[in-house]
């Protein structure tokens, strides 16, 4: 079975998006972009089916603490570059 998740994805994106603006220009291809064109957007869905893959991965290694934690602190690494903010991962903003 196949359950194709881009529109979930892009909603989610728009909705932070709309609540910290600030976000979406830390996303240099996605700057000024309105929702429309993030709708239309390939490397909006792409990095949307980045993130979901993240979270499987996060929930196959729910039984392996070091590995998730050592996962969770590389990615962690590489978001500080980009000054991002714990708030940004508010789920309840969907």
């Amino acid at each position: 079975m196949y359950f194709d998740i881009s529109p979930f994805l892009l909603f989610c994106c728009n909705r932070l998006f709309e609540k910290f603006p600030d976000v979406q220009d830390l996303f240099v291809p996605f700057r000024g972009l309105n929702s429309e064109e993030l709708r239309q957007n390939v490397g909006l869905r792409e990095h949307g089916l980045r993130v979901m893959g993240t979270i499987e991965k996060c929930i196959t290694r729910i039984d392996k603490p070091e590995k998730l934690i050592s996962m969770l602190e590389v990615l962690g690494e590489k978001h500080i570059v980009f000054d991002t903010k714990i708030e940004y991962f508010d789920v309840s903003i969907v």
